[in-house]
């Protein structure tokens, strides 16, 4: 359960005056030009409120109720009825009202910063943080009740400070962060990059940014569905899903297949090579260099048109950061070395030369043809010199 008060504060008024009108309530000058009125837990709120009125028809009269850090209302009364009110957030259907800052500074004869100030506080959502706020704003306490009113201190003005720095802050960084458009052009652009522009049958554009702007490179035939695309250095990796009709005497209740081609463009549209896939979907691909590139556990060499090296021929050892196949007659005698312990212990594998790219034992059973649970899940106690041990 959180605090429950009300209170008044009257502006511009002598205490003894003010004391005279609310019998039953606390009245104290906590700060110059403000006096302030607050009841006990037995105050009914409504009196008070229908006090804030009479008073009003004097003074200008601030009237406070706050109930469980869930909802609070100000109210503002003037020549006996409410001239101003602000309620910073929604509570069980009573709806928010935010405050208009023009008001609410010439009620209170503000100045110019503190009605810019209001502004910033009126978005406040947080009825604690919004009664703190306020405080500062006006200069009186809010947060007292009759019991603790003797206490009661005039407001720190940091606390206005710093939440208005932060509000500053947040909107610099608000401003920073969005985005400015650079170009745009009208047409049906799919879901790759480099980006690919559909057009007529076969006929497509592919589109890059260059120079802050969308450009259109090249168009091609480029004949099915690109289902991939990547960007190298000046050149274009598409895959290409062609839907090849069968024969009726071959159909099995389906009346196509999918076939997979790769195209390889310089950023002129100059086809450089096409690669025949087959009926499997290239999981994976990308440019090792200008010359290379790594397609679905292959390694494609493009000046000679060929298959360089494969994933599924054998281990392939990660010497400085990049794939590389074993050399032709590379001995590696020790490249993988179960060990047992006593008992039958099984120990984990060291890698004294290399290191193995793998964080799947599904990958471990595809690369190397048997299961070797020791390569993951435990550390080994004391590896060998110069070893890696995944």
């Amino acid at each position: 359960m959180g605090s429950k008060f009300c209170n008044l504060n009257v502006y511009s008024g002598g205490l003894a005056a003010v004391e005279a009108q609310c019998p039953g309530l606390a009245a104290r000058a906590v700060v110059p030009g403000w006096i302030t009125a607050a009841g006990d837990d037995e105050t009914d709120w409504g009196e008070v409120r229908k006090l804030a009125k009479r008073l009003s028809k004097e003074y200008t009269v601030l009237y406070t109720e706050y109930f469980d850090d869930d909802y609070v209302d100000f109210s503002v009364y003037r020549e006996g009825r409410r001239a101003a009110r602000h309620v910073p957030a929604e509570y069980e259907g009573a709806p928010r009202a935010a405050g208009k800052p023009r008001a609410w500074a010439e009620l209170f004869g503000l100045s110019p910063e503190m009605e810019k100030a209001l502004r910033t506080v009126f978005q406040e959502t947080s009825p604690e943080r919004s009664l703190r706020l306020l405080e500062c704003v006006l200069g009186c306490p809010l947060w007292v009740d009759g019991e603790f009113l003797a206490d009661a201190q005039p407001p720190e003005p940091d606390c206005l400070r710093d939440y208005l720095a932060q509000k500053a802050a947040e909107r610099k960084i608000k401003n920073a962060t969005k985005l400015t458009l650079l170009d745009e052009q009208v047409g049906d652009f799919d879901y790759t990059y480099p980006q690919l522009r559909w057009e007529d049958g076969d006929r497509k554009s592919i589109w890059a940014v260059r120079d802050g702007k969308l450009r259109r490179l090249f168009e091609a035939e480029l004949p099915g569905r690109v289902s991939a695309a990547s960007e190298g250095e000046g050149e274009f990796l598409l895959v290409l899903n062609q839907a090849i009709m069968l024969p009726e005497e071959d159909s099995d209740g389906t009346d196509y297949r999918n076939h997979y081609w790769a195209y390889f463009l310089s950023e002129d549209g100059t086809l450089r090579d096409t690669l025949d896939l087959g009926e499997e979907a290239a999981a994976l691909g990308g440019f090792l260099d200008r010359d290379r590139i790594f397609l679905d556990r292959d390694c494609y060499d493009l000046r000679a048109h060929r298959r360089e090296w494969s994933l599924e021929e054998g281990l392939t050892v990660i010497d400085r950061d990049r794939l590389l196949p074993p050399r032709r007659g590379q001995a590696c005698p020790a490249l993988l070395s179960p060990r047992r312990g006593g008992a039958g212990e099984e120990l984990p594998y060291h890698l004294p030369a290399g290191r193995l790219g793998t964080g799947h034992p599904g990958a471990s059973r595809r690369l190397l043809g048997q299961r070797h649970p020791g390569l993951w899940g435990r550390a080994a106690a004391e590896p060998g010199p110069g070893a890696s041990l995944l």
